[in-house]
């Protein structure tokens, strides 16, 4: 099975007011992770949404486990944004 979710954010809101975003977004990544047989999650952003991604991963420290396979941040002025 594979599933494609799209999850947004309130942009007038700084990254400190975030939380309930980021709960969201931690309950989504894995109910998707298990959902699709433990395959790894693709992030898709775009814009700010990739910078505030990033954040995310890193202050859950999920970088470094397996439950995502890449991000790619959608910009027009990038050539090389997916990692």
């Amino acid at each position: 099975m594979k599933f494609i979710f799209i999850i947004r954010y309130d942009f007038r809101r700084g990254i400190d007011e975030q939380d309930e975003f980021f709960d969201n977004l931690t309950r989504l990544v894995m109910d998707t992770y298990e959902l699709n047989n433990q395959t790894k999650v693709v992030f898709v952003t775009h814009s700010m949404g990739g910078s505030l991604l990033f954040f995310f991963l890193e202050m859950i420290r999920i970088l470094n486990e397996n439950s995502f396979r890449s991000i790619c941040s959608l910009l027009a002025s990038s050539t090389n944004s997916c990692f």
